[in-house]
């Protein structure tokens, strides 16, 4: 996860200081999505979901639901292809453009906080009132 203010950082950085021909990944932190879910919540005011469900259970309902939304022009929660992507384990290492661009993406919990301000900015989303949270 990294933020967008980082990668557009990243590659003012490449531009500048970058060697031709080389590649650098302009990554952030690796955290699964349980605990980037954790961080939302906790930065939004509300509990966090008590309920998750293992990939199986996940990939079924994606199969059953998948041919649903195209049929009915509505988007499911879960499609085949987040089960996929939420099943991997896949880490970047950011070291290179650290150490040669000088890349140094904040904090994610800043990251998140951010983006739910932004969020209810523009009206996606409104915070919950204070003190009170959802039961998840």
């Amino acid at each position: 996860i990294v933020d967008v203010r980082d990668v557009a950082d990243g590659m003012i950085g490449a531009a500048e200081r970058g060697r031709v021909g080389e590649r650098y990944l302009l990554t952030g932190a690796n955290v699964t999505y349980r605990r980037l879910a954790e961080l939302a919540c906790a930065a939004a005011g509300v509990t966090p979901p008590r309920l998750t469900f293992p990939s199986p259970v996940l990939q079924i309902l994606a199969a059953v639901l998948d041919p649903i939304g195209r049929i009915l022009r509505w988007q499911p929660p879960v499609t085949p292809d987040d089960v996929t992507v939420g099943r991997g384990h896949l880490y970047y290492d950011n070291t290179k453009a650290r150490r040669e661009l000088g890349f140094a993406p904040r904090p994610l919990r800043q990251t998140v906080a951010d983006a739910l301000n932004w969020y209810a900015e523009v009206g996606i989303w409104v915070s919950p009132p204070t003190g009170n949270s959802a039961s998840g």
